[in-house]
């Protein structure tokens, strides 16, 4: 048999290689049936469902082994984006994934470049960076966020990854940020003042450009203020 682009062939017998995923979606159609019983959603995650049986079969020798490659991959670096908040360990993701600890590693490095555990760590610290920049949060609490268990070893780490301190990279962040992170009270504050300002302008007849951004950005049409 032969792979046919838009044709699904499905087998009569055989073993599936992940069940799993299967039993996921079957749910999945049948929480969407019951909800909503929309027949267009129904097909689609039929159609999905009957995909996924047939790349999981032996029909596909060498596209279907090239597809469940690239998916894995994928599902890997999903996996460990949901699971951040823990201390994630490569031994726990091969569980999960049924693969042997080398074997999953040697494959993940020959697809990112690098090593799954280096791959977990440069995740975390990037999103350790956003909020290191973005918020006000002491270092203990997002080394916790993180999953590290104390801020010591978060310390280390981010100070491996980035070459600076976690205290280090926040004042050097805000040192050159033009508008520095607000607190909760302060963006309470700001947000009020804000929307006064605008529902002033819209009593004076002045017309507003844009009110834009995370921290509602507003410039005037004569360009002679800028809130932030």
């Amino acid at each position: 048999l032969t792979y046919l682009p838009g044709y699904l062939l499905l087998p009569d017998q055989g073993k599936l290689s992940s069940p799993d995923r299967i039993i996921i979606l079957m749910k999945q159609f049948q929480d969407s049936d019951r909800r909503y019983r929309e027949a267009t959603l129904n097909r689609y995650l039929c159609s999905a469902i009957l995909a996924e049986v047939a790349l999981q079969g032996q029909i596909y020798p060498a596209y279907g082994n090239k597809i469940i490659k690239e998916q894995l991959f994928q599902d890997i670096c999903d996996y460990v984006s949901w699971h951040l908040t823990e201390n994630l360990k490569v031994s726990q993701v091969a569980n999960y994934f049924g693969y042997n600890e080398k074997y999953l590693t040697t494959f993940f490095k020959q697809r990112a470049g690098i090593s799954l555990k280096q791959y977990i760590l440069q995740i975390k610290m990037e999103r350790a960076k956003a909020s290191l920049s973005e918020t006000t949060e002491p270092v203990s609490q997002i080394a916790f966020q993180l999953g590290f268990t104390d801020a010591h070893n978060f310390s280390n780490a981010f100070r491996k990854v980035t070459g600076l301190s976690p205290t280090e990279y926040r004042d050097i962040y805000n040192k050159h940020n033009v508008f520095p992170v607000l607190n909760t009270r302060q963006s309470r504050l700001l947000r009020f003042c804000l929307i006064f300002t605008f529902i002033k302008n819209i009593y004076y007849r002045k017309h507003i450009l844009f009110i834009s951004g995370p921290q509602f950005s507003v410039l005037s049409k004569q360009n002679d203020f800028i809130l932030l």
